[in-house]
């Protein structure tokens, strides 16, 4: 077995039990549609070739991505980047779906054979570790000693190093005006997975949104958090782009979940 210093991405599908032991065929379809969805993403990224050392394993309700870091530091940051891209991809694919994510990325030296599906290492067990005790809603954190790690001062240095200013890869809690921060910033590093997000898939995630919060007393928490974040990006978009009567909407129709 040869170690690699690695960045792991540990993700757990929500409620995934649950549609297991579900007899509803929309409930089988959702499964297929996981694994598909899945699958095609990736392959789909290893074509880029910033993203062909991307290594992944996929168990039931769990996905582990993993990228060695590379002994200079600048392509090190290059190789977080774009862990980090192909999980927001995959956590806003499998959202427009109505199956959500939620999970941490660590590093440290990992082993692992894709097509063996074997993994071990520390940056997988503090990922996995991660996910489990803090992680808590739907969204995937970043481990915080990652930030000096790279010896870097502050979080806000390595979420503008990772967006390269103009993309949002990461939450930029800077960017948004505090008065339109509707989340805690109990953790301060986490995809910023709706980045990127179009207007259609924006009112389809809503929708999932709703569908979700009150079906289950132990869910709204973790749903309001995502309609939160939603609202939080939705600020932002209208800041950047001039006031929108169909922000406005989506905003009201958010903050009366």
């Amino acid at each position: 077995m040869k170690y690699e210093n690695s960045y792991v991405a540990f993700l757990d599908v929500l409620g995934f039990k649950k549609l297991v032991f579900s007899k509803s065929k929309e409930d089988k379809k959702k499964i297929e549609s996981y694994f598909e969805i899945v699958k095609s993403e990736i392959s789909s990224l290893k074509t880029v070739d910033a993203k062909q050392d991307i290594n992944y394993i996929v168990i039931s309700d769990s996905i582990i991505i993993s990228i060695e870091q590379s002994q200079d530091e600048t392509q090190k940051i290059e190789n977080l980047r774009q862990l980090c891209i192909a999980v927001g991809k995959i956590q806003c694919k499998l959202a427009l779906h109505n199956i959500w994510l939620r999970g941490a990325i660590s590093s440290g030296e990992t082993y692992i054979d894709s097509e063996e599906k074997q993994i071990v290492g520390a940056g997988y067990i503090n990922a996995y570790l991660l996910e489990a005790n803090h992680a808590i809603v739907p969204r995937v954190i970043i481990d915080n000693k990652i930030i000096y790690e790279l010896k870097l001062d502050s979080s806000d240095v390595l979420i503008n190093k990772l967006n390269r200013t103009k993309h949002q890869y990461l939450f930029q809690w800077n960017w948004y005006g505090n008065h339109m921060i509707k989340i805690e910033k109990d953790i301060p590093l986490f995809i910023n997975y709706f980045h990127n997000i179009g207007n259609d898939d924006l009112l389809m995630v809503m929708n999932n949104i709703q569908e979700n919060i009150y079906s289950d007393v132990t869910l709204y928490k973790k749903f309001k958090w995502v309609s939160d974040y939603l609202i939080s990006y939705l600020y932002h978009k209208e800041k950047q782009l001039g006031s929108s009567m169909a922000y406005h909407e989506y905003i009201r129709l958010l903050e009366t979940l």
